[in-house]
């Protein structure tokens, strides 16, 4: 197989040796804002695999895409106090999101880093993810509906970050 594909999937098996049972009661670090539980153990897990896998100054930035009202986005960005975006088509999504990361709690202020910021935008269009990419970013998506997955791996390995 082509040696991204390899990586890709070393990196796959080392984010789910990573992750843990889901926790019985919300951790204390996890914002709530009205999840159900078993989203609020889905974002727990994905952050603790995240920091394990990427907690060492590995990664410069978060791009979610698919990032509904911003929970994983901003929890990726209070563990990880890197900067993160959130990319959601749903324009109420999106203004939901805003209004609740200024209501979070978030690091990297007063370093003047732009801790979370979320982006109005549908990723269909070829290349419009590969259009907001850095390199050092990780790409993250707890939801990622239809084909996101794909576009998600495909501008990651055009990208060769």
């Amino acid at each position: 197989p082509p040696q991204t594909l390899v990586h890709l999937a070393t990196a796959i098996d080392l984010a789910r040796a990573a992750l843990a049972p889901p926790p019985r009661e919300a951790p204390s670090h996890v914002s709530c804002f009205g999840m159900k539980k078993r989203k609020v153990a889905q974002v727990a897990a994905f952050v603790e695999a995240a920091h394990a896998c990427f907690g060492g100054g590995t990664v410069d930035r978060v791009v979610e895409i698919a990032a509904g009202r911003g929970a994983l986005t901003r929890q990726l960005q209070l563990r990880l106090g890197l900067p993160c975006l959130g990319i959601e088509p749903d324009p109420a999504a999106v203004a939901s999101a805003v209004r609740m990361a200024a209501k979070a709690s978030v690091r990297g202020a007063e370093r003047g880093v732009d801790a979370v910021t979320f982006q109005e935008r549908g990723l269909e269009s070829e290349g419009a993810l590969l259009q907001l990419l850095r390199p050092r970013d990780l790409v993250a998506g707890l939801h990622a509906c239809g084909n996101l997955g794909d576009v998600a791996v495909k501008a990651v390995a055009d990208a060769a970050i």
